[in-house]
């Protein structure tokens, strides 16, 4: 909705204007009223209404010199539309002179009101049109120039360019300042329209696209001292990460006064972002670090021959040797400050060869690994921690899911398991026992044995204490609680209800109908 202003001396009048006429229509809305040019003039140093429907002859200061006031006042973007008599036509042509292109009759009503509103809203559309475009145009003309300026290889090339942001920004003198977004590719898109959203709210700052999963933001600060600039950027980097996506991480470079050393807080803020990635469940990071460990980016077949390691032990290793080897590792990624994109290069690594370990043993990758899993895994935008994290867990989940594909093709533990089921089907056996017995994880059998027979460990005991009931019920004239007793069942009606849920009938009803087709 554009904002009106109404000018007149006579009440009467603006009532009126106010009732009479559907500015809702319009796109419009009353925003205030003045009864005079000077007290409309006192509303316009703080105000910038879209349009403003004054009176010519008013006492004070009337509607010529109102816009004459305003003009100097540098309110060029105001549209004026003087209502005013029959007789003061003269009055309305020096308007006219003024810049002014509409005019309306009092009493302002009737279809002239339509004709003037409609060609003032379009009007309106048309600048707002316009100036979207140049201040579209204007904002990716600063992005490009700030991504120069940070990439900028020498002073010269570094002072062009602040000359042509000067022209853009003016003159007021700021502190500026490099803020680094790191987060998972996967939300990285959400991340970077949030960022623009809140950058749009901002004076003087700019979202710089940087890569997948990250990008940069430039904010200029419009005070002279450091500390102060270093306290806003902090509450910048508080907002953002209150909106941001989960899992996102913020640092700030030093600010800067002069745009020429904007490398230098970007720079900063890339040596935050090293921290952040090996320092923890921090998620963002301004205050400048004394001392930094140099990030080592030595790549070597080392880690190539860690990550095949790796994967031997999820073949053939138990969980602890794995778990303790994850560790080991990760702790030399801490204490060389190894880069993160080597980190990332490891853990790529070892995802890849547990899933291509896992198809050649006849597993389904896609059952391992989900289309963006391997993304959600290795990001190295989640901080080491999180990283480590992460990978051990698949790493363990395949093992398991390898142990019980081998377990497939020889038999294995699972096979066992059944075997002894079927010689002490009538004993008593939880499966933390069972899985004492054949040294094994009591989740992971019960996990591994639904897999492969379909059905849970009790449920195959039941099974078979129900075959041998049926059994016992077709051949014998046992009775019923002896039956029930015998298979293993310590009271009737556990038997009853086992019987019925798995044959659909009552044991007295299942004997009989056993010997009515044994007669026939």
């Amino acid at each position: 909705m554009h904002n009106v202003l109404l000018v007149d001396d006579e009440p009467f009048a603006l009532e009126g204007m106010e009732l009479m006429i559907d500015w809702d229509k319009y796109g419009f809305r009353i925003d205030h009223v003045c009864s005079n040019g000077e007290e409309a003039i006192e509303y316009l140093r703080e105000q910038t209404p879209s349009l403003i429907v004054t009176d010519i002859r008013m006492p004070v200061m009337d509607g010529l010199d109102l816009i004459r006031e305003a003009r100097r006042l540098g309110n060029v973007t105001s549209t004026f539309v003087i209502a005013s008599g029959y007789h003061d036509f003269e009055y309305a042509r020096q308007a006219m002179r003024l810049g002014v292109a509409h005019y309306l009759l009092k009493p302002v009503i009737g279809p002239e009101v339509d004709g003037v509103l409609t060609r003032v809203q379009q009007q309106l559309e048309e600048q707002s049109r316009r100036e979207h475009i140049r201040r579209t145009a204007n904002e990716y003309a600063i992005q490009q120039l700030l991504a120069a300026l940070i990439a900028a290889p020498d002073t010269r090339s570094r002072t062009s360019t602040e000359q042509e942001l000067g022209t853009l920004f003016g003159t007021a003198s700021r502190l500026w300042s490099y803020l680094h977004v790191q987060c998972a590719i996967s939300s990285g898109g959400e991340a970077y329209t949030e960022a623009v959203r809140l950058a749009a709210q901002e004076a003087d700052c700019y979202v710089l696209s940087d890569r997948c999963g990250s990008f940069g933001i430039v904010k200029g600060w419009r005070v002279n001292d450091s500390m102060l600039a270093t306290e806003q950027a902090e509450q910048l980097c508080c907002t953002l990460q209150q909106t941001l996506p989960d899992g996102s991480r913020i640092s700030a470079g030093v600010p800067v006064h002069d745009l020429r050393q904007l490398h230098f807080s970007y720079q900063d803020a890339q040596v935050h972002s090293r921290l952040l990635f090996f320092g923890g469940q921090d998620r963002m990071r301004v205050e400048s670090e004394k001392t930094m460990p140099a990030t080592s980016y030595i790549a070597s077949s080392s880690l190539l021959a860690k990550a095949e390691l790796i994967s031997e032990l999820v073949e053939n290793g138990d969980a602890a040797r794995l778990c303790e080897q994850l560790e080991q590792q990760f702790d030399h990624f801490r204490t060389e400050r190894t880069a993160p994109e080597l980190v990332g290069i490891f853990s790529n690594e070892v995802v890849l060869r547990c899933v291509s370990l896992y198809a050649e043993l006849g597993g389904e990758s896609s059952d391992l690994l989900g289309p963006t899993e391997l993304e959600q895994i290795t990001c190295v935008y989640s901080g080491l921690p999180v990283l480590e994290k992460r990978l051990t867990e698949f790493c363990l989940r395949c093992q398991q899911e390898v142990a019980m594909v081998q377990d497939t093709q020889t038999g294995g533990i699972q096979a066992q398991v059944a075997d002894f089921l079927r010689q002490h089907y009538t004993e008593t056996w939880t499966i933390r026992e069972l899985a004492e017995k054949f040294y094994i994880h009591p989740v992971y059998l019960g996990q591994s044995f639904a897999r492969r027979y379909g059905m849970s460990i009790l449920d195959f005991v039941h099974e078979l204490r129900i075959e041998e009931a049926k059994r016992l019920l077709t051949n014998t004239d046992m009775a019923f609680c002896t039956v029930a007793e015998q298979i293993g069942y310590r009271g009737y009606q556990h038997f009853l209800k086992q019987f019925e849920k798995r044959t659909g009938y009552r044991p007295s009803d299942y004997q009989q109908q056993q010997q009515q087709e044994q007669n026939d």
